[in-house]
């Protein structure tokens, strides 16, 4: 049939996936975590986990998912995805001036974000054979959308709103990171501490955008200022129930799409674990079932509809401090009386 053709490609793929991930410990001295590049199991041909590289064989992937079930998954997410985005149009307010107006945050920011994704970058490229791949994991992936919006040349005000708002949903990636570290693979000197600059830098982005909202209203009298709007454009004050929804839709079908479609095929020819596409977490194997990767995506969707909820409500009450001194933004007045 169709199925087992793709699943014969599939397989193909990548041969030296065992068909479930090696433990995380060793447990017998001769521990295999990679067999030989066509499959075969002869002692000169396997990998064993002692020989890999430190900092390695946490992100070892395996055959853990059935090959069908990664292509049937692969192919619905990637079908409804598609037909939501195709479907679901973002609210993006149009605004006074906006050829004129810049989303980019300040010189200082940019700088500092130049620093961390290249010293992000120094620190994959010095790890181990392949690490430089761990650029797709989520947050990394929100630095690369950090460069995007501070250096890609002439970038849109429509295409920078719609990193920001994505990013608005995207925080809870860093603050789950922060709350449940993973150091498997944090080896090089300073690069826990790194872990933890750069995740709390990211969660800095939309903070500083929520407090330039409530700030720079109170310039929206000035039809001179370029910026006369901008912070009614970015304010999530202003997007209502629907909008609310919308933009939690789309941020989670951005972000199955690019895990299911890209990630999952680069994990399987790289044979790495790569945001855990492949097979859960080391030891819940049997606690989360072959189904996990689903679960997931309901939690994902979760975690992103109580992070704008719980952004707006700091940029509420910034606006309520605000209007107790008579200097709120005007587009979130009636919002806070």
């Amino acid at each position: 049939s169709s199925l087992d053709s793709l699943v014969s490609i599939l397989t193909s793929t990548n041969l030296s996936l065992l068909s479930q991930p090696p433990p995380i410990e060793e447990l017998t001295g001769n521990d295999v975590c990679y067999l030989g590049r066509n499959g075969e199991n002869d002692l000169d041909k396997i990998t064993y986990c002692r020989d890999l590289p430190f900092g390695m064989r946490g992100v070892v992937g395996s055959w853990f998912l059935d090959p069908r079930r990664i292509i049937l998954e692969t192919f619905a997410f990637t079908t409804i995805s598609v037909i939501i985005l195709y479907a679901i149009r973002p609210d993006i307010p149009l605004i006074k001036n906006n050829n004129t107006t810049s989303l980019r945050p300040p010189k200082s920011m940019r700088i500092l974000t130049a620093c961390t994704f290249f010293l992000q970058i120094i620190y994959k490229l010095l790890g181990y054979p392949g690490k430089i791949y761990m650029m797709v994991m989520p947050c990394n992936v929100l630095w690369i959308l950090a460069m995007t919006l501070c250096y890609y040349p002439n970038i849109s005000y429509e295409s920078a709103y719609k990193i920001i708002q994505v990013w608005m949903s995207f925080v809870g990636l860093p603050l789950v990171a922060l709350a449940n570290p993973d150091f498997s693979d944090s080896v090089l000197f300073g690069e826990v501490f790194f872990f933890y600059f750069h995740h709390f830098f990211l969660i800095s982005y939309p903070l500083y955008y929520i407090m330039q909202t409530t700030l720079s209203g109170r310039k929206q009298n000035n039809p001179q200022d370029p910026n006369a709007s901008l912070s009614e454009s970015i304010s999530l004050l202003t997007f209502g129930f629907m909008g609310f929804l919308k933009w939690v839709i789309i941020s989670s079908v951005y972000f199955a799409l690019f895990y299911y479609t890209f990630v999952t095929p680069l994990s399987i020819y790289t044979g790495l674990n790569l945001n855990y596409m492949l097979h859960p977490p080391p030891n819940q194997e049997d606690l989360v079932g072959q189904g996990y990767r689903v679960t997931t995506c309901g939690f994902g969707i979760i975690m992103f509809t109580l992070t704008r909820l719980f952004l707006v409500v700091i940029e509420w009450s910034l606006c309520k401090i605000l209007s107790v001194f008579g200097v709120a933004p005007n587009h979130v007045k009636s919002k806070v009386s």
